[in-house]
């Protein structure tokens, strides 16, 4: 058999690499104080993906998300629509998120900004602050669940 052959087979016979993002989605807590649009029903919720999972240990760093999504009940803003991001992260050992720091914005002031994680003391500490028509306030932490998704190889 034809070196070029036993090549071409093993191209189709040998499988492609996996493709894999990390997917982490924010669910915060029904706002307590609000004013404007919102109401105590609104609350952040969103996700964020990553081309990998997060580092363990990190402190403060910034990242840049391949894609991102977020609500605050009024609004919704993702990578396709704003012209600013900020994201800050500290993970624990495992790569949890322990601390972060999100801005969203459109133009100017028009955006979202939630954060969290504990406070000075230790004690879980979190706001999220919202500028949009009014605002909405939490001054308890939400959560971060995160996920691996994997894509299926196209053919070559």
């Amino acid at each position: 058999m034809n070196f070029r052959v036993l090549v071409l087979l093993a191209a189709f016979l040998l499988p492609l690499p996996m493709m894999a993002d990390s997917v982490y989605t924010y669910t915060g807590n029904d706002f307590t104080f609000v004013s404007g649009s919102y109401t105590t029903s609104d609350f952040v919720s969103g996700t964020f993906t990553l081309a990998s999972p997060l580092a363990g240990g990190l402190h403060n760093a910034s990242i840049t998300p391949l894609s991102f999504s977020f609500t605050d009940g009024v609004q919704t803003l993702s990578s396709a629509n704003v012209t600013s991001e900020y994201f800050t992260i500290t993970t624990n050992a495992s790569g949890g998120i322990l601390d972060w720091q999100v801005m969203l914005f459109i133009t100017g002031l028009n955006g979202m900004e939630f954060a969290g994680g504990p406070d000075a003391g230790g004690n879980a500490g979190d706001y999220d602050f919202i500028i949009h028509n009014g605002s909405g306030l939490n001054n308890t932490s939400g959560s971060w669940t995160s996920r691996t998704t994997s894509e299926t190889p196209e053919p070559s």
